[in-house]
């Protein structure tokens, strides 16, 4: 009996322990602060944009007129800097926003997809004040306009100003603050439809693939968009990136002309040497036939 009472209380301490630690689980994103939230915001970005880098290169060539895909190391590493050094700052803002708008919502009673919808659409808002620039000096450099980011900043400063790092902003927003909307929609949808259909909650695994599915369906979304805003802060230097390269194939075309020509000329003076030789000999065979005519006349006279 006593065995048997010790062994519910056992249980019953088990079930309280488990209880809490659940809610301390739940209420660990309550108790963060404001500047841990930046910091996790900006890490996620940063590192989440730097390991897709090479795919957003590929998209922003496919995408820009003009542009060949060349499938080496150089082209996959094309405009990182500004990619790594301004996701930081940008997914800091995107998610302080994003975590102070849904707090704000709960607190007025908010929940669903709408709320969901305008967190996400809040959150772009105040990333696309370093997103924009970013995007601008990272897809010139992806598209063979500046070299690299330093040559290109400083060439969009003095060319154009402030106002140039923000060209496309109105495509930009347009397509970022329904992507993010939708994807953080989506995200929270799919993780409904997840406890739902299985009974528990999804953890790291989980959440990873439903985020992945979620942004996935979220960018074949807006992809329209995307290729207007590429075609934007791209189209305005594709002069620039056609005159380049006319150069370089009137460069190359003068070069093997010029290689051409050169020998032609060795040959043709190979052959003038060979001709100057035999002309020598057929000079002096007329000048001797030319003095046996002379000689003939003069004998014919004396007859």
């Amino acid at each position: 009996m006593r065995c048997l009472l010790a062994l519910c209380a056992f249980a019953a301490a088990f079930g309280k322990a488990v209880v809490k630690q659940k809610k301390g689980a739940d209420e660990w994103k309550s108790q963060m602060l404001f500047s841990e939230r930046l910091i996790a915001g900006a890490g996620a970005r940063g590192v989440a944009q730097t390991m897709l880098h090479p795919i957003d290169v590929m998209r922003t060539r496919l995408q820009a007129k003009g542009l060949t895909m060349s499938l080496d190391a150089k082209t996959f590493v094309k405009g990182v800097a500004p990619q790594f050094l301004l996701a930081f700052p940008a997914g800091a803002c995107q998610f302080a926003a994003f975590e102070f708008a849904k707090e704000k919502f709960a607190a007025a009673g908010m929940k669903g997809a709408l709320a969901e919808l305008s967190c996400g659409a809040i959150g772009a808002l105040a990333a696309s004040v370093v997103r924009v620039p970013q995007e601008v000096i990272k897809q010139r450099v992806q598209a063979d306009i500046y070299p690299n980011a330093l040559a290109g900043t400083i060439k969009l400063m003095t060319t154009e100003g402030i106002p140039g790092f923000y060209k496309g902003y109105f495509a930009t927003i347009s397509r970022d603050v329904p992507w993010n909307a939708l994807s953080f929609m989506f995200f929270a949808q799919a993780k409904k439809a997840y406890t739902h259909f299985t009974g528990s909650a999804p953890e790291g695994q989980q959440n990873l693939l439903l985020g992945a599915l979620s942004g996935m369906t979220a960018a074949v979304i807006m992809t329209p968009i995307d290729v207007i805003k590429t075609r934007i802060m791209t189209g305005g230097e594709e002069v620039v990136v056609q005159q380049k390269r006319s150069e370089e194939e009137e460069y190359r075309r003068r070069s093997s002309h010029s290689s051409y020509s050169s020998c032609r000329s060795g040959s043709s003076s190979s052959s003038s040497r060979s001709s100057g030789g035999g002309g020598g000999s057929n000079s002096s065979s007329s000048s001797s036939s030319s003095s046996a005519v002379r000689v003939g006349v003069v004998e014919k006279l004396q007859l």
